[in-house]
Parts: C-alpha cells; structure tokens; sequence
C-alpha cells in the first residue's frame, strides 16, 4: 500500500515537458512562419473537432482528430478563387499538403509545429490574437 501512495505521489508531480502535445488547440490561431508565403500566409484556427483558415488563396476547412500528441487533417476542403500569383499558388499548395502530412504536432510556448509520420518538421506557425474569418 506505502508503494502505491508513493508511485500515485509521484506521478502527480510530473510536468508537461517542453513541446507539448497539441490536445487542448481549440479556440487557439495560428499564423504559418514562412517568409515565402508572405504578404499571404496561410493560417489555423481550431475550434472543437474542426480547423479553417486561409491556405494563401482560399479559405479551407478540415475536422481534426487529436489524441495526445498525434494529430491529423481529415476531409480537406477549399473555397475555389482563382489565384493569380504563382508564389501564392505554390504557398497554398505547399500548406495543403502539410496539412494532409500531417501525424503529429507540438507546440512551445508561442509556436505550433506540424509533423510528420517520421516527426519530421512540415510547418511551423507563430499564435496569433485574432482568428481568420470563417
């Protein structure tokens, strides 16, 4: 019994290392750090079991499945503008398929990182104050 109250004291203790799962993004915007994509780029916003934002072109929207710290993009779908600007095109194209890469992803502090299956890097983003219109 003394091993059990010790073990449960312990494990209270315990902290969230840095590089938090991304399980509690709901309600929280996000701006992709990517000077290529600039003055246009792409953003998140998540809200329960759903993402949307603006991939450089067009507005976008997803439902989200989070359990730790794996997350994934499922049911991608875009608005259809035209978008002149090859930089933009590339920018947004270049962000839709992060999104549909995406497996995992952590966040310090200020900066959400999307992973892939290998937890290799596919997009960092920067919080943001204020969400993108939906």
């Amino acid at each position: 019994m003394r091993a059990l109250l010790l073990t449960l004291a312990l494990a209270a203790c315990v902290t969230t290392p840095p590089g938090t799962p991304a399980a509690h993004l709901s309600g929280t915007t996000w701006t992709m750090d990517d000077p290529a994509s600039s003055p246009h780029s792409p953003t998140i916003a998540f809200l329960d079991a759903r993402a949307y934002g603006f991939d450089g072109c067009n507005s976008w929207f997803a439902s989200v499945e989070q359990s730790g710290d794996e997350l994934r993009f499922e049911r991608i779908g875009t608005t259809r503008r035209a978008c002149e600007a090859a930089p933009a095109r590339a920018a947004s194209r270049r962000f839709l398929d992060a999104l549909a890469a995406t497996r995992y992803g952590h966040y310090v502090q200020d900066t959400l990182v999307l992973l892939d299956e290998r937890q290799h890097q596919l997009a960092r983003f920067n919080s943001d104050a204020s969400p993108p219109s939906q």
